[in-house]
């Protein structure tokens, strides 16, 4: 009895971990990081071709942190298997 709890508290740890409790970066420390991102590519702020290169990063950025809640979410269900299920998961969704 006493490993089942021990294993669900790992799990749970784990969990925890990859989603909502590891450090996220601030909206702020993701858009320098865009800027910089669009800037190394030649794009020069204040213009069209910048803001385009921009507004890709962060939709790129948005879908991406979505289709691993989704697949964590997801991959709850599969207790034990979390890690493959969620691996799996990531792999095969657009």
């Amino acid at each position: 009895m006493r490993y089942v709890t021990l294993k669900k508290w790992i799990l749970s740890a784990f969990i925890c971990l990859i989603s909502s409790c590891a450090l996220v970066p601030s909206h702020e420390e993701k858009m320098a990081d865009f800027s910089n991102q669009c800037q190394a590519y030649g794009f020069k702020p204040q213009t069209d071709s910048y803001a385009t290169c921009m507004m890709k990063l962060d939709t790129d950025d948005q879908r991406a942190t979505a289709k691993a809640s989704q697949c964590s979410s997801a991959s709850v269900a599969a207790g034990a298997n979390y890690y493959a299920a969620y691996s799996l998961c990531m792999a095969v969704t657009q």
